[in-house]
């Protein structure tokens, strides 16, 4: 079995790298000193693609496999492990969960795209609570 990264992968890891130089590295610091959520840094990685790496492209995902999306996270960590793990959690949570419900979690009106739709995406990234996560998970598999 071959272990290496394919060519597309390193030329994302080289390009997420430069991101995370570009845009990451000057703010990682104030980030953790202030355990602040950086959605000004979100944006610009939704802008350039980076939010749904192994989210189908049938949910705006670039449809492409886990591996692809840990060298990602692996590029962004180097400079703050907390947008890192943001990162991640996104897609394995988020993204996930849209995948699991298929397309009916973007028929309009059902209770999944009610729920996604009505989350305040930055205060679950700026930390809520267990009660939230529960309630916003025990909505979404009673359906």
């Amino acid at each position: 079995m071959d272990f290496r990264l394919t060519e597309e992968q390193e030329l994302i890891r080289r390009n997420m790298r430069e991101f995370a130089e570009r845009h990451v590295d000057p703010i990682a610091a104030e980030i953790d000193e202030n355990s602040r959520h950086p959605t000004e840094l979100f944006h610009k990685l939704a802008e350039e693609g980076w939010m749904g790496i192994p989210i189908a492209e049938s949910y705006g995902g670039a449809g492409a496999d886990f591996i692809t999306h840990a060298v990602a996270v692996e590029e962004i960590s180097r400079s703050c492990s907390s947008t890192g793990f943001t990162l991640s959690f996104h897609a394995g949570i988020t993204g996930m969960a849209l995948q699991i419900h298929g397309g009916y979690g973007y028929i309009k009106g059902a209770k999944v795209e009610r729920l996604m739709r009505d989350a305040k995406i930055a205060e679950i990234y700026e930390g809520t609570s267990e009660a939230q996560r529960m309630v916003i998970s025990g909505n979404v598999i009673r359906g």
